[in-house]
């Protein structure tokens, strides 16, 4: 029973009656008023001034409280409240008797557990309803949050803010307009400050709003950012599938449906053809407030998940359990942050301190963990000591490593310290899985040192003795922190100042997320994808081996071309969606510089899959987003480049592209491109884009006095004297999280540049595959895409579109609808649809003749009934009447003397006359004339 010490009942106009009795009264709050008070369900004492007994955030709940105060409470003392006892004395002995009840109010921790319920979006059967009624057209769609919010027009207007898994919806009683705006329609959000208030700017192709909240900005931002961002992610899947697969979207032999299984459709209602599934949220089951609960937490857990990996270079497989407010000591001093734990791993980051806002994280392997203990801090002899305790009170708690121990202080550290224990034995009990220590001594034989001479060439003439210094500096540094995954301000100042070669294998390995996608990954696994391998020959990656850094002597070995080939070649294997692909060849031969095999495949896993997602492959959408944005930053510092390149005809798409696919590697020194690969692995690929501004302002100069190809001879040679690094760190570049945005905006304008090369190569395609000409195709599908967005219809689609094309069609267009959906998943392809269109319009009769039988044999047995046949043939004569009536139709129209005959002039004019007219008329079909009777009776059919 969740009874509160009663206090004052405020805030009455927000709250209506659900049931009441002579002494109490059950409220709720009013639609869109749930987030403004503490308890939108709460029982009121109907005393003077009125007091809140009970109160909670869950209907259910509440009317456990309001049975229990009715069964024991009330009935139970009725004679005694009815007869005993004045009203106003029954009401204060209530009071006496809730105050007796009631113990303290609940802490600080229970009500913030209880907020957190409101703030993870939960939602209410009233707000479900609210939805359903302001958005009745959107009433099949998933609600997902609701929140109350200003939007800004002329002047703010309040109102109410529903999200759903494809719109985003504003409904408000001063509006008579209701704003529904589609995520696949948007192309920029942002969050900014407007006036003395924060908001989210949605931008459209057509319009833009603006909404405000007083304490949710950044909630309603993260939600519509992540659903935007899987959006905008499944339309570019579609349009990767159009340009990779465009051969297979059609085949028109296969709609003859003689080698197509077809089940039975006798339990068919069109009631239940909805869309297909496999939303991006999966649907949930049960109570409807639980289940918007769950398809909340699915896209914040999304959310997090991913902020996890992206902070800790951790797979993309590698979810997030638990996450907990806490301090870790550092230098003797506790740092504020949070504790993270996954299946394979324990971490920790501080929230940035010091006026400089410092850094500090740690992530450390469950096989690196030693013990974990509950403890307290004591003072003793003025300082502070740590001392394990069994108390399921304990404050803090000791994780011991193979390095080091870390002392973390947190509220329910006996909680984290089951947790971590149970996941340590969990790991401890696992076979088959890599050993940390086996990681860092192969890392430890660095190829550097065992006789790989590099060219000093490549190098300043001052490499050797700045090595040494760096050599130094780096062994001070490891002689204090050992071998911890830590990220500190000392390490990222010593990483932008080089990393020596001795260490430099190691480091890549573990800041790039090698090390940890290694350590998820079973023993063995490298070695039996290069099993695989044998007998398996990559044109592409044989093609590019022996032109893979020529001007080094290990890569024109034997050994050095099947270390790259082993590596490439294994890679395929384990992402066949990637594959292979140009310049992946250029960085995995560095990394073979200066790590083993094994190793540097892991290290690729993870640039390609985490660093720069997205850059390799066949549509390469996250190169072209970056260049964009490194378009959009040049023309801001140096707006003459973009135009002299522009000027030359030479992209500048074209220099960028080579410097972030390869990483800068083969387009500036070997001891730059060392450099910049330090910093790019600990810092991540935003560096990269610093790093090219640099380049240009050093090249500045010439770049503008060369025209065409020269300036790739110009950027790759360097001025030492020029300080390119110190520009590349100085440079003011936007904030992580502006870039982030401008990423978002930019992906969308690619991807639905590639979505519209992708309905033109299949818009193309169809004119091979079909009797539409291209300006036919263009017409059918302008049409189709004004009842959906999408490449596929469900029944009420598919019937709107299919009346609109074929006006005449005199049967239920059910049927019609049952045979293209062959896949039986309630919906039908744009691609079956276009090629049933065809044969219906425009097809041969025999084509014809096999549509229509394909059409009634329902039970997909080659057989027809009387019945079937008898609409088939009635279907056939509705053909040859249409043919006719478009024969006469041209005939007429070519007969320019109007007498009934045509000279060889017209003729060629009416055989030269398009087949479909699609201006304003319906469509009408045009083929060979097919002379056939009427229907005959029944006993002619027979014969």
């Amino acid at each position: 029973i969740v009874l509160i010490k009663p206090v004052v009942h405020t805030k009455a106009k927000l709250f209506v009656v659900a049931e009441r009795n002579d002494f109490l009264e059950l409220l709720k709050t009013r639609t869109g008023a749930y987030r403004l008070v503490d308890y939108p369900y709460r029982i009121v004492l109907k005393i003077e001034p009125p007091v809140i007994v009970a109160g909670d955030y869950s209907l259910e709940n509440i009317t456990k409280d309001w049975n229990w105060i009715q069964r024991d409470l009330l009935d139970k003392n009725h004679t005694s409240l009815k007869k005993g006892l004045q009203k106003e004395d029954s009401l204060h002995w209530l009071l006496v008797k809730f105050q007796s009840l009631t113990v303290e109010t609940p802490s600080a921790e229970t009500e913030a557990k209880r907020r957190s319920l409101l703030k993870d979006h939960k939602m209410t059967a009233e707000s479900m309803e609210f939805f359903t009624k302001s958005f009745s057209s959107l009433k099949e769609e998933k609600l997902i949050a609701t929140y109350n919010c200003y939007i800004w027009t002329s002047i703010p207007t309040t109102g109410t803010l529903c999200v759903t898994e494809q719109h985003i919806c504003f409904s408000s009683p001063f509006k008579k307009k209701l704003n529904i705006t589609d995520f696949g329609d948007i192309t920029s959000l942002q969050k900014e400050t407007y006036r003395t208030s924060t908001g989210v700017r949605i931008i459209t192709k057509r319009e833009q709003f603006v909404y405000l909240s007083i304490n949710e900005t950044d909630d309603i931002y993260n939600l519509l950012l992540e659903l935007w961002d899987s959006t905008v992610k499944q339309i570019w899947k579609s349009a990767v599938g159009t340009l990779e697969e465009v051969d297979a979207f059609y085949n028109s032999d296969n709609f003859k449906r003689e080698s197509v299984g077809r089940k039975s459709y006798d339990s068919f209602d069109k009631s239940s053809i909805a869309s297909p599934v496999g939303q991006l949220i999966p649907r949930t089951k049960g109570d409807p407030e639980q289940s918007i609960r769950r398809r909340t937490q699915g896209v914040d857990q999304k959310a997090r998940d991913r902020n996890f990996q992206n902070i800790f270079r951790l797979p993309r497989d590698e979810a997030l359990l638990k996450d907990y407010p806490c301090e870790m000591m550092k230098n003797r001093t506790f740092r504020r942050g949070r504790l993270y734990i996954s299946n394979n791993f324990v971490c920790f980051q501080a929230e940035p301190y010091g006026p400089d806002k410092r850094e500090f994280s740690i992530l450390v392997p469950f096989e690196e963990v030693t013990d974990i203990h509950p403890g307290e801090l004591v003072q003793e002899a003025q300082r502070t000591v740590w001392k394990q305790s069994k108390s399921d009170t304990a404050t803090s708690l000791a994780i011991g490593t193979t390095f080091t121990d870390f002392i973390v202080k947190a509220k329910n550290a006996s909680k984290i310290c089951d947790n971590l224990s149970s996941l340590q034995l969990f790991v401890s009990n696992q076979t088959n899985r890599v050993e940390p220590s086996q990681v860092w001594v192969k890392c430890i034989m660095d190829k550097v040192g065992t006789g790989l001479i590099f060219n000093l060439k490549h190098f300043s003439p001052n490499f050797l003795m700045v090595e040494e210094e760096r050599k130094e500096a780096w062994a001070e540094y490891f002689s204090k922190h050992g071998n911890a995954i830590r990220k500190t301000q000392r390490l990222r100042e010593l990483i932008r100042k080089g990393i020596p070669n001795h260490f430099r294998g190691r480091l890549w390995m573990v800041y790039s997320g090698g090390y940890a996608y290694m350590l998820t990954r079973k023993q063995g696994y490298f070695q039996t994808l290069v099993q695989q391998c044998q007998g398996v020959h990559n044109h592409e990656i044989e093609k590019d081996l022996r032109r893979t850094f020529p001007e080094h002597e290990y890569f024109q070995t034997e050994a050095g071309i099947d270390a790259l080939r082993s590596v490439l070649t294994a890679f395929s294997i384990h992402n066949p969606t990637i594959g292979y692909c140009q310049s992946m060849n250029i960085v995995t031969a560095v990394l073979l510089l200066f790590l083993p095999e094994e190793h540097a495949f892991y290290v690729l896993c993870s640039i390609v899959e985490l660093l720069v997602p997205e850059f390799y492959g066949k549509q390469m959408i996250g190169l072209i987003v970056d260049q964009r944005i490194f378009d959009e930053l040049l023309t801001d510092k140096f707006p003459e480049v973009p135009k002299h390149f522009e000027e030359t005809g030479l992209p500048l798409t074209t220099v960028t592209g080579a410097w972030f696919l390869c990483l800068f590697v083969g387009h500036v020194p070997l001891e730059v491109a060392f450099r910049i690969l330090d910093c790019f692995f600990y810092e991540g690929s935003n560096i990269l884009l610093s790093f090219g501004i640099s380049l240009m302002e050093m090249n500045l100069a010439s770049v503008l006095q060369c025209d065409g190809v020269e300036v790739y001879d110009i950027l790759k040679s360097y001025n030492w004297e020029f300080p390119f690094f110190e520009r590349a760190f100085s440079a003011a570049m936007p904030t992580a999280s502006k870039l982030d945005e401008m990423r978002a905006s930019n992906t969308f304008s690619a991807i639905k540049e590639l979505e519209e090369r992708g309905k033109k190569s299949r818009l193309r395609e169809f004119t091979k595959t079909t009797h539409f000409s291209r300006p036919e195709l263009d017409k059918v599908f302008q049409r189709y895409t004004t009842v959906t967005p999408n490449d596929h219809l469900n029944y009420e689609e598919f019937e709107q579109v299919f009346k609109g094309d074929v006006p005449w069609w005199n049967q239920d267009p059910l049927e019609v609808f049952k045979l293209l959906d062959v896949q039986r998943m309630g919906v039908v392809y744009f691609s079956e649809y276009i090629s049933a269109l065809s044969v219906i319009l425009k097809g041969s009769p025999q084509e014809q003749l096999t549509f229509c039988f394909a059409l009634y044999d329902g039970d997909n047995d080659n057989n027809i009934s009387m019945a079937e046949y008898e609409m088939a043939r009635n279907l056939m004569y509705t053909f040859a009447l249409k043919r006719r009536e478009v024969v006469a139709s041209v005939f007429q129209n070519s007969d320019a003397s109007k007498t009934n005959r045509l000279t060889l002039d017209e003729f060629k004019v009416a055989m030269e006359t398009p087949i479909l007219t699609l201006q304003d008329e319906p469509l009408l079909p045009f083929a060979s004339l097919l002379n056939m009777a009427p229907p005959s009776s029944p006993r002619e059919e027979g014969q």
